[in-house]
């Protein structure tokens, strides 16, 4: 299994979260605020 640095902003502005992994530069995704 690999192991990677993940960085998660989060945006209350926009209600998401984006997550980046910095090993894989083309690797990001990003998610809605669900309350």
């Amino acid at each position: 299994m690999y192991k990677y640095e993940t960085i998660i902003y989060s945006s209350e502005k926009d209600k998401l979260f984006i997550a980046e992994i910095p090993e894989l530069p083309d690797c990001m995704t990003q998610w809605r605020i669900v309350r």
